[in-house]
């Protein structure tokens, strides 16, 4: 199962779910939550399917920032894999811990995939402000009937009405950077940081458009990782135990090369010179910091046992409870730390030659110690079981207890334990098999012995 870390970034973007609660239960010594409450936060096609808007409108998209996501198609979401891989995330690292290593979304993935710029001013601000005044400057209406408003957030339907791209022979320039504003923030309710209805977008996005066409680069990417997971619902057995069995070699580190971003626009690429900065996301009310030097080797260099990790006194998953409140001031030590970002790169480790690293390794060692590698309880059978296998075709103890057909497994270096594996999961579905077949029959007839 080949997976590239930049996976991840698709279900952090489009899919993960909030509030933050209870995750990671299978870490803290239970299994997964398998009736959880679960809150999906997804892309709606009927944005997609709207008619494309006009020239001028898209025009002012792409000056603002945000012409990779417009480009965007929607995408499926794979609810069984967000699950799988929202188990292994940690919110005190804001990491995946896999079987063998963390990986991360990174800015580098954000820019790349979606083309967001990450390289411009925090998303951040005041919000005791006058929203009615807002709302008639920038998009031409009036909010007086209350209408299309929900507290301090708009209803993706209302903005939908009024806002679907088209302009008018007789539109003045103001009117046209209105229904620019409008289309803009249909964007970032659906595709960016929907909320957990999927049905509105908070109004203090919208004085950040404000004079797009000017500088207009504020860094929307720097908030995509900035959404909270949950634990979901569904059934996620194959998934779950795919990664719980992946092996180091099945990882694309590096899905960019140079001769790949090369041919992808400038703008998936612009802040190349902060993409190994260790700074906060941040998304108003919500801060997470920038671990890269827990993932050195999505960047090509050698893991080394990372530093002890940042992480807030207070949950960085947190909503807008005080709607008063001028976050850029609260925030304000994080602010000045992003707005010095470049100062704050990793600076470059040794090259990564090795690949998979040998259990003697000093950061396999570290890794093994702070994390714990299977989530199912499966795979925890499955482990033990290969290691007595391991042990009684190595010469181990004689007296273990595993029936081995020679013909099934080879015992041959590497390829003998997942030969192994590959048997013990043909052993579980058959004992299953069995189990249901003698329920079955216990129903239908009565008791049978098998």
């Amino acid at each position: 199962m080949l997976v590239s870390p930049s996976v991840v970034l698709l279900a952090t973007f489009v899919g993960f779910v909030s509030p933050f609660n209870h995750l990671l239960a299978s870490l803290c010594g239970r299994g997964p939550r398998e009736f959880d409450t679960v809150i999906i936060r997804r892309c709606k096609r009927e944005f997609h399917s709207l008619p494309p808007p006009s020239a001028l409108v898209v025009e002012l998209v792409r000056q603002a920032g945000f012409f990779g996501l417009f480009n965007m198609q929607h995408i499926q979401l794979d609810l069984a894999l967000l699950t799988a891989l929202v188990e292994r995330w940690r919110p005190e690292t804001h990491t995946f811990h896999f079987t063998f290593a963390e990986a991360t979304v990174t800015l580098q993935d954000v820019e790349i995939i979606t083309g967001l710029p990450v390289d411009g001013r925090p998303i951040i601000g005041r919000t005791d402000l006058n929203w009615e005044q807002i709302v008639q400057d920038l998009l031409g209406l009036s909010l007086e009937n209350a209408v299309g408003r929900r507290g301090n957030k708009l209803t993706l339907q209302w903005l939908q009405q009024h806002f679907n791209g088209e302009v008018e022979e007789t539109d003045t320039q103001v009117q046209i950077e209105q229904k620019a504003h409008g289309y803009i923030m249909q964007l970032i309710g659906v595709v960016l940081v929907p909320d957990q209805s999927s049905s509105r977008v908070h109004l203090c996005y919208l004085k950040l458009l404000r004079g797009l066409r000017v500088d207009g680069q504020y860094s929307w990417g720097g908030m995509t990782d900035s959404t909270p997971p949950n634990l979901a619902t569904h059934v996620v057995g194959h998934y779950r135990h795919s990664l719980d069995m992946q092996r180091p070699g099945e990882v694309i580190w590096q899905p960019y090369n140079n001769h790949l971003i090369e041919l992808l626009p400038s703008f998936c690429s612009a802040g190349r010179n902060i993409w190994r900065a260790k700074v906060p996301f941040i998304n108003f009310n919500i801060i997470e910091m920038h671990q890269l030097k827990k993932v050195m080797q999505q960047f090509g260099y050698r893991q080394l046992p990372p530093e002890a990790s940042w992480a807030r006194d207070r949950s960085h998953g947190m909503e807008m409870k005080k709607p008063w409140t001028n976050w850029a001031d609260e925030h304000r030590v994080h602010v000045a730390r992003w707005n010095n970002r470049v100062e704050h790169n990793v600076p470059e480790g040794k090259p990564d030659i090795v690949g998979a690293y040998p259990n003697s390794d000093e950061y396999v060692t570290w890794y093994k110690k702070i994390t714990v590698p299977f989530v199912s309880q499966m795979s925890v059978s499955l482990d033990k079981a290969v290691g007595l296998v391991i042990g009684y075709t190595g010469g181990g103890e004689a007296g273990v207890d595993v029936h081995l057909c020679p013909e099934e497994i080879s015992t041959e270096g590497t390829s003998g334990v997942y030969g192994v594996r590959q048997w013990w999961l043909r052993k579980r579905r058959g004992w299953r098999m069995r189990g249901m077949l003698r329920y079955m029959l216990t129903r239908r007839f009565g008791l049978v012995r098998m």
